[in-house]
């Protein structure tokens, strides 16, 4: 996931909550398709899991780092 937020980062030094959440999407779904396939569906799917569990984790490594 650091990896992931540094090259975001990289690409785009302010971006946009929608921005991070479909670049975290891309970036997972290239190293983990079956359990991405899995949360789509779950009930909310991407979106969901998104608001509810990695944006939050996102937002803090990339205020901690830069």
């Amino acid at each position: 996931m650091t990896k992931t937020c540094s090259d975001l980062f990289f690409k785009d030094k302010d971006p946009s909550d929608e921005t991070m959440c479909d670049f975290v999407y891309t970036s997972l779904v290239n190293v983990h398709p079956e359990e991405i396939a899995k949360i789509e569906k779950t009930d909310g799917g991407w979106k969901k899991y998104w608001d509810e569990v990695l944006q939050s984790a996102v937002s803090r490594i990339t205020h901690n780092t830069y």
